[in-house]
């Protein structure tokens, strides 16, 4: 008896603990209009500082309209024609840095030390603050600019659009109220301000009062048990703010807040990964959008391992180099109408958009850039009594016919439990004009339990929907 199984191409990465429940996952690939289409490519912009530097940070400034870029210790504005100014050095030239801004021109950064750099854009001054405490991630909001006093309880206030000067009294200094934790990070979310410590994290809001000397006062109402593992995970936009947290009783998970109490984004696979994790605290997180979808991408450089998580679509993506090692993206911002990264490869600049289909990685004009590997693994195919059949074909629909360049779709089985796969049945796609989407690999052999891996591999984009199996039984 012959029937048709469908094969489901478009998904994301399910991350189970065991293959042999399902090893379904997909890398460098996401959904779109109910597609699985490309994730995105990049290409290097500008060399910064040129040579084994290392990009450690990256902030758009509205009010300015420049960009702002930490290169190993220097300091440097981009305009919006991507030249180039060193304004400054900071004391250190490894290890995270945390930007932010008041409304008197001035740029404030941190790197987990008692000195703040403050730069002033409309006198041009650049000046290193002695503030005699340690700060790490700091945020401005209603005039201030907060910082966490870096393994105390207490967060500090600096003086109304003065950077300059955190006073040292009560009006000025917040302090965690419902744990003894240590504060790690400062962030906001729509004028609440989520102060953030290494098991819990509280949410205070600016309601001054005659009878109350500080400014802010703790929203009893919401109660959050999770702390924040690496401060460079935290990211705020959208309505929402993510981090990487944990608590005294739990590993790491993945959070998101609108402004009440978080969710884990993570799912139990996921979750299984990250408890595996040897440097969690090694991890860079930033928040973007494109095509409508609203993406959080978390890299652990220590651990090899890049994921994507698309709110849209509540699905997570792994997301790689073109070796399948870890993404190279620190930290992203917005500017002049598109995404901007910075790595600790390198001292450059890239973009990031779906417009782009390989990995470029140099300014050289000529050069065509790297592939990026693409792969689909959909859930494994089997009948419900496990009773063995021939696999007579599979029928992909996939666009052809859109572009010059070389297009091969690569399939491979696996029959142990997706543990290994096996011979690829390659194809190539049609050339330009030839817009047949069919694709279709006959006798491919008989199984109970198999898995499949389509690889995607070529330099430009490809379009694929759920596929169909026909087997006989």
């Amino acid at each position: 008896m012959i029937s048709k199984l469908p094969l489901k191409i478009v998904g994301g990465s399910q991350f189970s603990r065991y293959p042999k429940i399902s090893r379904e996952s997909t890398y460098n690939m996401r959904i779109s209009d109910a597609a699985l289409v490309p994730y995105f490519g990049y290409r290097k912009i500008k060399d910064i500082r040129p040579g084994g530097s290392v990009g450690r940070s990256v902030y758009t400034s509205p009010k300015y309209q420049h960009q702002i870029a930490i290169i190993d210790n220097g300091v440097y504005t981009i305009s919006n024609d991507f030249a180039v100014s060193l304004v400054g050095q900071l004391d250190t030239s490894t290890g995270p840095v945390f930007i932010s801004e008041n409304n008197a021109s001035e740029i404030v950064i941190s790197e987990n030390s008692d000195n703040i750099y403050v730069f002033n854009y409309s006198d041009e001054t650049f000046q290193k603050i002695n503030v005699g405490f340690i700060s790490g991630y700091i945020t401005f909001i209603d005039g201030y600019i907060v910082a966490p006093q870096v393994d105390t309880q207490q967060w500090r206030l600096s003086a109304l659009n003065n950077a300059k000067s955190f006073p040292f009294d009560s009006q000025h200094i917040g302090e965690l109220e419902s744990s003894p934790d240590v504060v790690v990070a400062a962030e906001t979310l729509e004028r609440q301000l989520f102060i953030f410590g290494k098991n819990i994290t509280e949410v205070w809001l600016d309601v001054p009062t005659s009878s109350a000397l500080f400014p802010f006062q703790r929203q009893n109402s919401l109660s959050i048990e999770y702390g924040c593992i690496s401060t460079s995970t935290i990211a705020s936009g959208f309505h929402r703010i993510v981090w990487l947290g944990s608590n005294e009783s739990s590993g790491p998970s993945i959070l998101v807040s609108t402004g009440s109490t978080p969710k884990k984004i993570s799912t139990d696979g996921i979750d299984f990964q990250l408890d595996n994790l040897k440097a969690p605290e090694d991890s860079f997180g930033f928040l973007f959008e494109e095509d409508g979808h609203i993406f959080y991408q978390i890299n652990f450089p220590s651990d090899n391992v890049s994921y994507a998580y698309d709110f849209n679509e509540d699905k997570f993506f792994n997301i790689t180099d073109s070796q399948l090692n870890a993404h190279i993206a620190r930290r992203l911002s917005f500017f002049n109408n598109t995404h901007i990264f910075i790595t600790d490869r390198d001292g450059g600049l890239y973009e990031m958009s779906s417009e782009l289909d390989t990995y470029k990685e140099t300014t050289d004009k000529d050069d065509e850039g790297l592939t990026i590997p693409r792969i689909r693994i959909p859930p494994p195919s089997r009948l419900k009594d496990a009773s063995r059949f021939i696999i007579n074909n599979v029928n992909l629909t996939i666009e052809q016919g859109y572009s010059d360049e070389q297009l091969d779709v690569h399939l491979s089985l696996s029959k142990d439990g997706a543990q290994s796969f096996g011979t690829k049945w390659s194809k190539t796609l049609n050339p330009m004009g030839k817009r047949a989407n069919k694709l279709l690999y006959r006798k491919l052999g008989s199984a109970n339990d198999v898995s499949f891996q389509f690889q995607f591999w070529g330099k430009d984009r490809f379009i694929v929907t759920d596929a169909e199996m026909e087997v006989y039984q």
